[in-house]
């Protein structure tokens, strides 16, 4: 049962990485919606056209093709224009190709409504989405679809039209769950991939690639200041000389999370053995100092010592090279006065 509700409600994933890996399924939707929904508009229109051109459909059979033509377009305008929420426009879009399918084969009673089938059935598989939301709307749909072949076509037509549709809807829903399952295992597999090239393991913080990869970004992530603090453990390197190294991954993951609880963990990051960096945008320096502060007294108390450079630079004027030396100079000088207090040698503890 369990197994069940997995993979109607989650993809076959835990719903935890399911709701984590939503907001991504639903950006890559968004970026779809504008495609499908500008191509739409051109199939739509190229029939509509063609047909009043030609004369292939009755006049109805044209008027209904330039009204899909219409709202793919705007769709398209509300979905560029970012006015309703992508995962509203993807159920919308999908839904206006459901109608699109009713109608279509409530305006031909004398055919089987095998093509308005395959247009109603192809609207699940546009987008990332929740299996059992899919499966509720194919289910609907057919089952409107085949009231309406009841109520208008010959019995013959409108058995051939049930017939046809349950054996579509089952494919589709077997089709759906497997194509679902590989969508989000593959949105899983991209997001460890991209986990593991930008973040720290042993501690948790972003890691130095990550965080040369956004220094020119940072001064556009500020309105108008952006504090940089610089931070560095004292005395790793004696503790895993007298302990080992396991006690020195636990300083580090110590000094890590009390930052990490303090600060931004987008905005955290370990950038040498020892060495961290945290950037603040738009922060106040006294409160950034203030927390720091805690952070220090926190990790006093479990027996570690940290030094801190913190400054700040204007966005107006923002060198992120200048400011990040600054606030390493500013760690030095504290780190200097670490090992000027009795008790500290600064050749076995730095």
């Amino acid at each position: 049962m369990d197994t069940i509700k997995k993979t109607l409600l989650y993809a076959g994933l835990d719903r935890d990485e399911y709701n984590r890996l939503l907001p991504q399924a639903q950006e890559e939707n968004a970026g779809k919606l504008k495609t499908y929904a500008l191509v739409s508009f051109g199939i739509f229109l190229w029939l509509c056209l063609t047909s009043l051109s030609f004369h292939l459909f009755p006049v109805k059979v044209s008027v209904s093709y330039g009204v899909a033509a219409l709202l793919s377009l705007v769709v398209f305008a509300l979905a560029r224009a970012s006015a309703i929420p992508p995962a509203t426009l993807c159920y919308i879009f999908v839904g206006g190709l459901y109608a699109f399918s009713l109608v279509s084969n409530a305006l031909n009673p004398n055919l089987p409504a095998i093509g308005a089938i395959a247009i109603m059935l192809m609207g699940a598989f546009l987008f990332t989405e929740r299996p059992l939301n899919l499966i509720v709307m194919n289910a609907v749909a057919v089952l409107l679809l085949c009231v309406i072949s009841f109520s208008i076509k010959s019995r013959r037509l409108a058995f051939i039209d049930l017939g046809y549709s349950v054996v579509f809807c089952v494919i589709s829903v077997a089709a759906e769950i497997t194509q679902e399952r590989l969508r989000f295992r593959l949105l899983a597999q991209t997001d460890r991939i991209k986990y593991l090239g930008e973040t720290d393991v042993l501690t948790g913080c972003k890691n130095r690639n990550c965080f040369q990869d956004r220094l020119d970004s940072f001064p556009s992530a500020c309105k108008k200041n952006l504090v940089c603090v610089y931070i560095d453990v004292n005395g790793l390197h004696n503790l895993n000389d007298s302990q080992g190294h396991e006690a020195g991954d636990r300083m580090l993951k110590s000094v890590a999370s009390a930052l990490l609880d303090t600060f931004d963990p987008e905005n955290t990051y370990r950038i040498g053995g020892d060495e961290f960096v945290v950037v603040c945008p738009d922060a106040s320096l006294e409160e950034t100092r203030r927390k720091m502060a805690n952070v220090a007294a926190s990790l006093s108390r479990q027996g570690y010592d940290i030094s801190t450079g913190i400054e700040q630079g204007d966005k107006d004027a923002l060198d992120m090279d200048k400011l990040i030396k600054k606030a390493e100079a500013g760690m030095y000088r504290e780190k200097e006065t670490y090992y000027q207090q009795a008790g500290h040698d600064r050749r076995r503890m730095c």
